[in-house]
């Protein structure tokens, strides 16, 4: 008897269809479906009363929904409850509907989970209630605060670095205003790096995110590839929303980047890997560059439905040394088959090209294996100098990940989620130059770069541990070139800023 909500439209939303195991739990969700959509056309307080009429003889049940409109319901006041530290301003900046709009459902669930997304509350609720008349509703905002600071020192073992020692300090919700602040320290036997960082979620009161980074890090990759890096350097960076799922953001970073030899063979006559003697030095970078992200996932923490991609790039030459264009791009996709089975599908691409004549050195190509590429070590998969064994990277990387996340029937609190996975993918593509022997004008036989198929598959578990994230892989090599280096089992821990 609804006049203004079209039934067929109602009736195409429904979970259920004729034919389907009469089960009482979906026939609930099915009222909570037309629920939100009611609620999406502005109907806060829709009632929707589900009637049975069963024939014994057929076993089967016909399902009536009734659905009492009532009237459009507009906000009277929003109320801002539990926050005991963030300022009032900082939650209601994130909500998509204001004292005076049309109530939708849709928006109240999209805030809620803008509210979340902030990582500064333990719990978000938004509830609405009738207000000063039959087309009003007062909507009501209950969080409950949660620990946005930290300190942490901290030493670690992993099958990457080795020993890891760290001390830092992160603060998300700076002054109660949202404002991120970290500062942080990082001593292993791969990386060592200290850095600053410092975000205005709403720069000059705009809807714009603003911030700059300060750095110095040093990778010492002669385990890897004969080389040992370090850059030190600055940047500033924007990000604009351009609606509720999509945002643009801009970045302007300056580094002075040094390529050594750890052994300092790259002067001995006949010493060392050509490909990375002769990118030995400093070098200025100057870079600008973008990136337009796209988030249409069903909740930014834990997703099981929707999907997010986006696009990067960076153009080396605004003065400085180096000229290059790089470009990546990668996408996701997660569907709930049932209650804590999800399914993800992953994929993402990169190509860096030099121009104005200039070939991309090493620090600036990619390096996939280890954590990026799981049954394959840091760097074990891609171009390599036979002679010397030392990882070359690649100008180019595909990769796509299929996994599958199981429940382990673990309590929650445990923090252990396993899945089960699937890489697959290829890298290389050096410069030519890199490729052929300048003393005869032939092919070097002893650079190999294949872009063939490289596949893995395995578990992985990951482990919210006191300590800190931990995560463990166990790999079988599926598919690979015979001067790949292969791994079976990895342990890593990993600190998300």
């Amino acid at each position: 008897e609804n006049d203004r909500l079209n039934a067929d439209f109602l009736q195409m939303l429904l979970p259920i269809r004729s034919g389907d195991l009469y089960e009482s739990d979906r026939i609930q969700a099915a009222v909570g479906t037309l629920t939100f959509a009611a609620g999406s056309a502005g109907y806060a307080f829709v009632e929707i009363n589900p009637t049975y009429r069963a024939d014994p003889e057929t076993d089967t049940v016909n399902v009536t929904f009734n659905v009492r409109e009532g009237q459009r319901v507009y906000i009277d006041r929003i109320n801002v409850v539990g926050n005991t530290r963030t300022l009032d301003s900082v939650i209601r900046r994130e909500l998509m509907v204001g004292e005076g709009d049309a109530f939708n459902r849709s928006l109240v669930e999209r805030s809620r989970n803008n509210l979340r997304a902030l990582g500064f509350f333990k719990d978000v609720k938004i509830e609405e209630t009738r207000g000063s008349a039959p087309d009003r509703s007062v909507v009501n905002v209950t969080v409950e605060e949660q620990p946005t600071g930290e300190l942490s020192v901290g030493a670690g073992f992993s099958s990457v670095d080795s020993f890891v020692l760290n001390l830092g300090i992160t603060e998300r919700n700076f002054r109660g205003r949202g404002q991120n602040v970290v500062a942080r320290a990082e001593w292993g036997s791969l990386r060592q790096q200290i850095d600053f960082r410092f975000t205005e979620p709403k720069f000059l009161g705009r809807d714009v995110r603003a911030g700059f980074d300060l750095f110095h890090m040093r990778y010492d990759l002669s385990k890897y590839s004969s080389y040992d890096y370090r850059s030190t350097g600055g940047g500033v960076r924007v990000t604009y929303p351009l609606n509720g799922y999509a945002s643009f953001s801009a970045r302007c970073f300056l580094k002075d980047d040094a390529v050594v030899s750890p052994y300092g063979y790259c002067g001995a006559v006949g010493a060392g890997s050509s490909a990375l003697c002769d990118q030995a030095g400093s070098y200025l970078n100057s870079s600008a560059g973008y990136t337009l992200l796209v988030n249409r996932l069903n909740d930014p923490v834990r997703p099981t439905r929707g999907w997010t991609a986006s696009l990067r790039q960076d153009f080396a030459g605004i003065g400085g040394d180096v000229n290059y264009i790089k470009t990546e791009a990668d996408a996701s996709w997660y569907y709930g088959v049932r209650p804590n089975w999800v399914v993800s599908v992953q994929g993402q691409t990169g190509y860096v090209s030099g121009w104005n004549g200039d070939p991309i050195r090493i620090n600036d190509r990619f390096f996939k294996g280890g954590n990026t590429f799981r049954g394959f070590e840091t760097a074990g998969m891609g171009a390599r100098d036979l002679t010397t064994t030392d990882a070359l990277g690649g100008n180019f990387y595909a990769i796509g990940t299929v996994e599958l996340t199981v429940p382990n029937y673990l309590p929650e609190e445990y923090g252990i989620k396993t899945s089960l996975f699937a890489d697959f993918g290829t890298i290389g593509k050096l410069d030519d130059r890199y490729l052929i022997d300048s003393a005869t004008g032939l092919r070097n036989p002893n650079i190999v770069d294949e872009l063939s198929l490289r596949a893995a598959a395995g578990v992985s578990i990951h482990w919210r541990s006191p300590m800190g994230p931990i995560r463990f892989d166990l790999s079988k090599v599926l598919s690979k070139e015979d001067y790949d280096k292969t791994e079976t089992f990895r342990f890593s821990t990993s600190t998300q800023f």
